[in-house]
């Protein structure tokens, strides 16, 4: 038996002991507030009710019987403690009770076995991880999204992505695989113009711009302005994150004339970083970023 089931058991037992006490004394005070009969006519003696000892054929006394009472209404109640639902609750690192409020400072595990919701709240929610400062569930291993289980508003853990899938189709639904959710900057944000830096971007090379602190740490993706000047030729820029190699995309084409602006969508590197590359005739470029993803 836990500790703290023998703890319960002993105030459940003391708090008997006081009951009984407080039914002798009312016994006792009964017994003083009767009236004393001097005599009893003949023949209307009423018989004597006395408990009989089983083991020792002896009279037991009002005060016997009524403490022997009490820890027999002790021990049912130990036994319904144990056996019944007012178990107490699971000792600090120990198996939760369900039923049971488990207050525990040190960590808890199901090793081996499984966990199921079975018929949840119609309203409200059927799991909830509750703490004044922070609530976190944290899912540990990874599920192929291939051989997933069939059905249907199924959420899994793969590839460190949350993924939502039914019988036919999975997608992602968000993780470090995602571009993750849109921000936008109250004003754009100029973070590099090659006029007043390097000058105009060379012809078959990559110029890498630090979208600096209009991109904070962690996103995946920025949308930017990009402008083209300076140039007596058609060209064009092609822009892509400062960690992967030219794909060969076009992003901005220009030719004879004034400047020439347009918005693009594209992946940051860790740092924060953009490379444009430079094709046909050489220009300036000017960035500015109107938001990122993160």
């Amino acid at each position: 038996m836990a500790d703290d089931e023998l703890s319960q058991l002993r105030t459940e037992m003391l708090a008997l002991q006081q009951r009984l006490a407080d039914l002798e004394r009312i016994a006792d005070a009964a017994t003083t507030a009767l009236p004393t009969l001097t005599a009893v006519p003949t023949g209307m003696e009423a018989p004597a009710a006395t408990a009989i000892d089983d083991d020792t054929d002896t009279p037991i006394g009002r005060r016997q019987l009524l403490r022997r009472l009490g820890y027999a209404a002790a021990g049912a109640a130990a036994v319904g403690a144990l056996a019944g639902g007012d178990r107490a609750a699971a000792a600090d690192g120990g198996n939760f009770i369900l039923g049971q409020t488990n207050i525990s400072s040190s960590a808890s595990t199901l090793s081996g076995g499984s966990l199921t919701i079975a018929n949840p709240l119609v309203s409200g929610y059927p799991l909830v991880v509750e703490n004044s400062n922070l609530a976190h569930i944290k899912l540990i291993g990874s599920v192929n999204v291939a051989t997933a289980p069939p059905s249907a508003g199924v959420i899994a853990l793969g590839g460190n992505n949350i993924w939502v899938g039914n019988n036919t189709e999975w997608r992602t639904f968000g993780g470090v695989g995602c571009a993750g959710a849109l921000y936008l900057l109250d004003a754009p944000a100029r973070v590099y113009d090659s006029r007043s830096d390097t000058g105009p971007l060379t012809v078959g090379f990559d110029r890498t711009v630090a979208l600096g602190s209009a991109v904070p740490a962690g996103a995946s993706g920025a949308i930017i302005n990009l402008t083209a000047t300076g140039y007596n030729g058609v060209g064009l820029f092609a822009v892509f994150s400062a960690s992967a190699t030219y794909p060969g995309n076009s992003t901005l084409n220009y030719s004879v004339g004034s400047a020439t602006a347009t918005s693009a969508t594209t992946a940051v590197s860790a740092t924060r970083s953009i490379k444009i590359r430079c094709l046909g005739v050489t220009a300036d470029a000017i960035v500015d970023v109107v938001g990122y993803y993160k």
